[in-house]
């Protein structure tokens, strides 16, 4: 067990066999506790659809609360708990996500996991498929998600680059899904995905607040599926650039034109150097006073905003921004030359004091919100390391400027999207 300064105490997983294993995070900072019940599928085009409609399904109703009214009537007995849904995108992993927050009191929290178990293993069917009005129910909500993408063109704009940019890797799949993939998909089609689901998916039951693991294991240990063979998830691949930058324009109409620059880095996000790449996206645009901000939009005027983020799993850094028409190559060649200024180690004092501190307070401020605190450890999970939130902290406060010049050099821009 490793106890943090910052008030986490993490413990090594506790097999439930059948590769279902509990995880248990305790603070007592909190007057809430959380239960996640995550059920991790590779990512691939073919069943991402099928897995976001799947969760819809299981999100109305199960035999023994068969309504949202029952499932309502349950939060309420359980104190006021919370039950909620999500399909969550972790690398090259689309992560089914059954969610209950609730007082640790008495035996809320367990009585909490047995309601997820519900959930997932006891849902309404008919026959051999699911409640055809449930399902159709879940396929139109999936529908109106995926069309109403468009709508906010930040989003689309970022998902649109990182698809021409991952194509052909699972990265680029939307976890929300396809229109395509919701023709046929019938609710006995869907039964018979969710079955095979139950039988190769790995499972993580992760629990984090003032709970005691010996106390939740009877409840978690009853999460029990006969008939498993769970397949094994590779690793997300770090890519190294290609050698010329792929160049997307597209037209979409838009009153405002959409940047997004795609870097890669072949980093690997489990590796000493990854905090280097943490740094250099820092430096880069993760905040108010990081070179693109500082310089590309309030010195020279370019863009409307402008910022960058990295995602751990891919070595991925994709810069955002909003111009006005025909600036486009301007940006790239702009948001270039600040790369080669970190690369070269032309980071002022004042950049590098910003850029530190604004990490330690992201990790710190995280730990501040249970969700925040469920994100980091399943991130450390799904890589198969242990790091700690204050193992961040420390390792950030620790950093050179030639760590975070090294991996700035193997961070190049890959491709360049405009969204017009």
């Amino acid at each position: 067990m490793v106890t943090e300064e910052t008030g986490v105490q993490s413990t090594e997983p506790i097999s439930l066999g059948n590769s279902i294993n509990l995880h248990v995070l305790r603070t007592v900072k909190f007057k809430t506790a959380v239960c996640c019940l995550l059920i991790r599928r590779r990512l691939n085009r073919e069943e991402s659809t099928k897995n976001a409609v799947l969760l819809g399904v299981l999100k109305q109703g199960c035999a023994k609360f068969p309504s949202l009214m029952k499932i309502n009537g349950r939060m309420d007995e359980l104190y006021g708990g919370i039950f909620d849904c999500q399909i969550v995108k972790k690398g090259e992993e689309q992560i089914i996500q059954l969610y209950f927050e609730g007082v640790p009191k008495d035996r809320n929290i367990t009585d909490g996991i047995e309601f997820l178990r519900e959930v997932l293993l006891n849902p309404l069917t008919d026959g051999e498929g699911f409640k055809r009005e449930i399902t159709g129910n879940a396929v139109n909500n999936v529908k109106n998600a995926i069309e109403g993408r468009i709508n906010n063109k930040t989003e689309y704009a970022l998902n649109k680059c990182l698809a021409h940019m991952c194509e052909g890797e699972p990265f680029s799949v939307y976890a929300d899904g396809y229109i395509e993939g919701l023709r046929g998909l019938d609710p006995e089609r869907l039964y018979a995905h969710y079955k095979d689901i139950l039988r190769t998916s790995p499972v993580e039951l992760i629990c984090a607040g003032d709970l005691d693991a010996g106390k939740l294991l009877p409840a978690a240990r009853r999460l029990d599926i006969p008939g498993r063979l769970p397949v094994n998830i590779p690793s997300a691949e770090c890519k190294t650039a290609r050698n010329e930058p792929k160049i997307v324009s597209e037209n979409f109409q838009g009153a405002q034109t959409k940047v997004c620059l795609g870097l890669r880095s072949d980093i690997q996000p489990a590796s000493a150097e990854f905090f280097g790449l943490l740094m250099t996206n820092e430096i880069l645009g993760g905040g108010p006073n990081s070179k693109l901000f500082t310089r590309i939009r309030d010195a020279e005027n370019l863009c409307y905003y402008i910022n960058s983020v990295l995602y751990r799993f891919k070595s991925i850094i994709v810069i955002q921004t909003g111009v006005g028409p025909g600036h486009f190559e301007h940006i790239i060649d702009a948001a270039n030359h600040e790369i080669e200024d970190i690369r070269q180690g032309c980071v002022t004092r004042a950049e590098w004091e910003s850029a530190r501190l604004g990490l330690t307070a992201k990790f710190r401020g995280g730990l501040d919100h249970l969700a925040a605190i469920l994100d980091f450890y399943t991130a450390e999970y799904l890589l198969n390391e242990n790091n700690t939130a204050a193992d961040f902290i420390n390792r950030v406060e620790t950093l050179t400027l030639d760590e975070t010049v090294r991996a700035a050099k193997r961070v190049r821009l890959d491709t360049a999207y405009e969204m017009r």
